[in-house]
Formats: structure tokens, sequence, C-alpha cells
């Protein structure tokens, strides 16, 4: 996997590329390392959010209902009813630990898809590094070959008016 790459990389060099300039402008304009740290400090962030909301996980319910009956004297006539509920689900147990683990796969898979990427941007560029080699080449063979058939043509030209 890796003699492919620097193969490539002798290749692009024996014909005066320099392969490590573009290699590293198009890191540098893709921006892989930033939008990585970017999505690695989410994960950090959300990882954070679920260790701590296992322990914060209250919810606190309340209820008051002022209720006024006619026939009872002023003073006893009015019932107050309050209801509260309180409810926890602290992780006690741990039951959240797959979120925290399954962000940790996300994370390295991430990484592992980055460096694909990184081999994959090296790869092409010095296909098109070769490609342009060649096709400038082959330019300057069509171009030697023009002014060849150019002067061939002059002379039969000539010839064929005398």
């Amino acid at each position: 996997m890796f003699k492919k790459p620097v193969s490539l990389l002798f290749l692009a060099l024996s014909l005066h590329a320099d392969m490590t300039s573009f290699y590293q402008h198009a890191l540098h304009t893709l921006q892989y390392e930033k939008s990585y740290t970017l999505f690695e400090q989410s994960i950090k962030t959300t990882q954070s959010a679920v260790t701590a909301s296992k322990y914060a996980n209250f919810s606190v319910d309340a209820a008051y209902a002022n209720t006024h009956a006619k026939l009872l004297p002023t003073s006893a006539g009015n019932f107050n009813t309050i209801d509260i509920a309180l409810k926890d689900a602290i992780d006690i147990f741990g039951k959240n630990n797959y979120k925290i683990d399954a962000l940790d796969l996300d994370k390295k898979t991430s990484k592992a898809q980055l460096n694909i990427k990184k081999e994959q941007l090296f790869i092409v560029l010095a296909d098109l590094i070769s490609l342009f080699n060649q096709t400038s080449q082959e330019l300057v063979l069509y171009q030697n070959l023009y002014v060849e058939q150019e002067a061939i043509y002059k002379k039969l030209k000539l010839l064929g008016e005398h």
C-alpha cells in the first residue's frame, strides 16, 4: 500500500515535478486537518455532555390548583391543591456508556477517512502531474512532427513547380 505512493512520488520527481509542494498546497487549500480538529472538538464536547448528564438528569414538575366551593364558608371554602413530581434519571449503572463508545468510534472512523482522503489526494496529484508531463511531451512531438511535415510540404511544392 505504501509502495505505490512512493513509486509515484519517485516518478513525479524524476519528471521534474515538485510533488511535495503541490501536495502541501492542496492540503492547505482543502483544510483537512482543520475540519478534523473541529470534528474532534465537537465529539469531545458531546462526550462531556453525555458524561455530565449521567449525574444531572433531574426533572421537576409542579402543579397548583385553587378550588372554591360555594356552599362552604369563605374561610374554609377554598381548597388548595399542590402536586409536585420529582423524577430522577441518574445513570448509576452506566447505561449511556454506549453513546460515549459510539462517539469514540465515530472519531476513529473520521480519522481513518481523513487518512484515506490524503492518500487518494496524493495519488491523484501524482497521476495529474504525470499526465501533464506526458501531454507536454506529446505536444512537443506533435509540434516537431508539424514542423517536419511543413518542411516536406514546402519541398514537394517546390519540386512540383519545376
